[in-house]
Formats: structure tokens, sequence, C-alpha cells
């Protein structure tokens, strides 16, 4: 438990993964390989940091109950330190598409296992609305604690940058050693995930519904105006 906050440090160097393969545009081929290393980070996120092992008082030789479940998080600022880095992760990768003008991430599809909607099911209510406010700089809930809350993530035109009160900026994610020094994803750049956005209202549902709706990228229109793409790439 005490090492618990180790695995937002984790999702932090997927989302540094995912942010920096947003930044070009690439070739068929190269995007295809591309997309095969985000898909596996994405099995990592969720074999390794939503879910766990069932307990051994529950689990039995049942296929069925040996199905992975959801992690139990015993501070929940390391849940929403690593929810905003899961959304940093996905963030990228929506950036990714919009700026080819088409959706062509195939496990970002609504029926995938790792799609984002599927993914943010295994946190909490509680927890899914703390990590949106930190994505639209809202306050945290008052029932959360705050003491660890010592990190902000500045966001410029060339990289995130994670800084802490007690350090000097530096231009890449630092890793602390601390849970005292948790850090937070707080600047989503794609436009389907930003404050006003459908997804992170989905998010702060009691039930999390994402779907084509909230997945289609808005694209500006020959007359000015604004249309959805939904057509996704088939692999």
């Amino acid at each position: 438990n005490e090492n618990e906050y180790r695995l937002s440090l984790s999702v932090q160097f997927y989302a540094e993964a995912s942010r920096v393969a947003s930044g070009y545009i690439y070739e068929w081929g190269d995007s295809l390989q591309l997309t095969k290393v985000m898909a596996k980070l994405a099995d990592y996120i969720l074999d390794e940091i939503m879910t766990a092992s069932p307990q051994p008082a529950t689990a039995t030789h049942s296929k069925s109950n040996n199905r992975r479940v959801a992690r139990t998080w015993h501070d929940k600022n390391n849940a929403i330190s690593t929810g905003t880095w899961v959304a940093a992760f996905y963030d990228s990768l929506l950036y990714w598409e919009e700026k080819t003008g088409c959706q062509f991430l195939p496990f970002l599809n609504v029926g995938d296992a790792r799609s984002l909607g599927k993914m943010f099911s295994y946190f909490s209510v509680d927890v899914r609305r703390d990590i949106v406010n930190k994505l639209t700089s809202l306050p945290m809930a008052e029932t959360t604690p705050v003491n660890s809350m010592q990190s902000t993530v500045e966001t410029s035109s060339s990289s995130t940058t994670a800084t802490t009160q007690s350090t000097s900026s530096s231009s890449t994610t630092q890793s602390t050693s601390s849970p005292s020094s948790l850090q937070f994803f707080t600047s989503p750049r794609s436009k389907r995930m930003g404050p006003n956005g459908m997804i992170l209202n989905a998010l702060r549902k009691e039930k999390v519904s994402i779907g084509d709706m909230e997945l289609a990228i808005i694209v500006e229109s020959c007359d000015g105006g604004r249309r959805s793409r939904r057509a996704r790439t088939r692999s």
C-alpha cells in the first residue's frame, strides 16, 4: 500500500509516450507500428494499473470468477493522480486523431475493453468527479484531503511539464519518490476532452457512457459551420 503512488508515476511515462507520438503525422507504416505500441500501453494500464486479481477468499476455479476486478485504492489521492494521467494518455491519442482528421485508433472504439469509457468505469464516481475537477481546474471536493496536493502540471506549446513547489521547473515530467509530491495532469489538448466537452461531462455521471457521439471529431466545414466526422478507419 505504501508504494501505491508509484502507479501514478508509471502512467506518467505512458502519457509522455502518447504525447510524443501525437506530435507528428506519420506515414501509414509508421503510424501502424505506433498504433500497436499505444495499444500495448493501453493493455498495461488496464491489466496492471486499473485492475487487480480477485482476492483469494473470493476467487474460485470458475473461469468467470478468474476475471480481473477493479483495483481497490487505499489513498484516494493516488487514484485521482493516476486518473489524471490516464486521461493524459487518452487525451494525446484523441489529439493525434484530431490532427490527422480521422479516428484511426481501433482500441478507442466504444466496444473495446481499453476504450476511454470502460477504462474510467474502474474508478468510483467520486474519484472520477475529482479527476474531472483537476482536468477543468475546478476546486477539489471538500471530502478529499489536500495535504498531498503539492504539484501542478503546466502545459507549454511544445510539451507538458510537471513541476513541484519544492523544485525548479524542468522540461520533462519529473519522477518523485514520495506520495507527498503527487503530480496531476491538468491541461488536456484534445477538443473532445475540453472542459465543456461531452467526454468530461460523461465522466462526471454515476454510470460512464461514452459513445460514438462523444468520440466524434468536430471539423470545420467549407461554409464555416461545424460537422462531426465519425468514420473510423478499418484496421
